[in-house]
């Protein structure tokens, strides 16, 4: 395994039970027992690390939704299986990364979605208008749930299916209705 593998790992690991800004360098070059120089050739920092992780992050299903909800729900479903991990990237100094990345899992998905004619075949200036707002809408709903110190698995996953449930019924709608409107078709 190459060692930009195992810092990934590593850190991914250490953050189930540690918060990220008690970890350094040196601990995660520990657990993966390699040299400090090691880990400085592939990163400038622990941030650096963690984004490289988003950066390379899948979403079961994300490409499968076929409206805010199911995007949401495909969010959900990573948040739920990576629970901890992200509970520890939230609380931390570096939450700005997680909610990089959900805003542009986000963001991608709606200007595909918005597209089809079942999202509301906005044009392009639309679509992206679209897109860009309610990648903002859930990746602050995501950041507000998160930021519950005593958020569980289960609030958390009873929180965002109403979320989704509301964006899906009202949001979304109003919100194609604004982009189709200031964006033109």
């Amino acid at each position: 395994m190459k060692a930009s593998s195992r810092f990934r790992e590593a850190l991914q690991k250490m953050m189930e039970t540690t918060p990220l800004d008690e970890i350094n360098v040196t601990s995660i070059c520990q657990s993966c027992g390699v040299h400090r120089q090691t880990f400085y050739y592939h990163y400038r920092n622990i941030y650096d690390l963690l984004g490289e992780i988003f950066l390379g992050e899948k979403v079961k299903d994300l490409d499968k939704s076929k409206n805010a909800k199911d995007l949401i729900m495909a969010l959900v479903g990573y948040a739920k299986a990576n629970f901890a991990f992200l509970k520890a990237a939230y609380s931390s100094s570096a939450h700005d990364i997680v909610d990089s990345f959900i805003l542009s899992k986000s963001m991608t998905r709606l200007l595909e979605i918005a597209s089809t004619p079942e999202g509301g075949s906005l044009g392009k200036a639309s679509a992206r208008l679209l897109a860009r707002r309610m990648g903002s809408f859930i990746e602050n709903e995501f950041s507000h749930v998160f930021r519950d110190t005593d958020i569980t698995v289960t609030r958390f996953e009873r929180k965002m299916r109403r979320f989704a449930q509301l964006t899906q019924e009202s949001i979304y709608p109003a919100m194609v209705r604004m982009a189709e409107e200031e964006g033109g078709r």
